[in-house]
């Protein structure tokens, strides 16, 4: 079973994401204060994180910066009602895998989200 971490500061969002794929049989944490990312992912090793754009505090891109010096082999799709046109920092351009633009099929993130961990496995 794979363990997606969910980082996003819309914990209902989070929640209603967690229940759909915990149906699909992922394993899912979700984390609404980017704040404490680093310190879950000392002891936890997901599988792929998807990580908002826009939290309080600490930005996604900064968020996915940190992670991806720690940990560069964890796969991390950026989600976000941002169109990435508009971004100032592109997102695949500092590591992460992909990128999903808000609101978003449930097919589309399936298909992210076994895509970035099968590439995981292969490397």
């Amino acid at each position: 079973m794979k363990r997606i971490l969910v980082v996003d500061d819309d914990i209902n969002y989070s929640n209603s994401l967690k229940n759909i794929l915990n149906m699909k049989n992922f394993e899912v944490d979700v984390i609404a204060n980017p704040f404490v990312v680093e310190k879950y992912l000392e002891n936890n090793r997901p599988d792929c994180i998807l990580l908002d754009f826009k939290m309080p505090g600490l930005n996604g891109i900064e968020l996915l910066q940190r992670i991806k010096k720690r940990l560069p082999e964890i796969p991390i799709i950026v989600i976000s009602a941002v169109e990435l046109k508009y971004m100032k920092v592109n997102p695949l351009q500092v590591g992460a895998s992909t990128y999903i633009e808000k609101p978003f099929e449930l097919n589309e993130l399936l298909e992210a989200i076994l895509s970035v961990t099968q590439q995981q496995l292969n490397h």
